[in-house]
């Protein structure tokens, strides 16, 4: 389904895919094409997200691990995807950054750097694990906030222009 002047771009059961364990979503940068990725690991294109080379989905008998987001890189040509136990796997001009061995099977979101290199790994519990240049800033486990529910997703803030410079005196 699509709200406001998103644009429809297709969907899975649109294309006789019976599906019941949808991951993620990503849109690519022109917000007329996203990619859909499902826990095993399989990801489809619709719109302007290109159909690009897929990462081996997960054998069914694999049990506990799973997919759980997706997300594009600044120019759409690429994507991450990211496992509840922090394995990362880069498909396009995604460039792999690195994984996250933290508490093994409650990772929940990955959060790409405006510029390609560098990604945040969140956690259910609210903490985040930058990779590549993806600076801290912190986490709700580093402030002693215990959320009342499971952390479920992320998203990235928009960088605000740089300052401008102060007048010569």
């Amino acid at each position: 389904f699509s709200f406001g002047d998103t644009a429809y771009e297709g969907s899975l059961p649109g294309l006789g895919v019976h599906v019941d364990d949808v991951a993620g979503i990503a849109a690519t940068p022109s917000n007329t094409g996203y990619w859909v990725l499902q826990a095993n690991g399989q990801v489809t294109g619709f719109g302007d997200a290109p159909n690009l080379a897929q990462f081996s989905p997960l054998p069914e008998a694999s049990g506990a691990i799973r997919y759980v987001a997706i997300a594009s890189t600044s120019d759409g040509q690429g994507y991450w995807a990211v496992t509840n136990f922090g394995q990362v796997f880069a498909v396009g001009d995604a460039h792999w950054l690195g994984n996250s061995s933290y508490n093994p099977s409650s990772l929940v979101s990955i959060v790409p750097a405006g510029n390609n290199a560098g990604y945040w790994i969140v956690g259910s519990n609210g903490a985040i694990f930058g990779q590549g240049n993806a600076a801290s800033y912190g986490s709700l486990p580093s402030l002693g906030i215990v959320p009342t529910f499971p952390i479920v997703g992320a998203a990235p803030t928009v960088s605000s222009p740089a300052s401008p410079a102060p007048p010569p005196t």
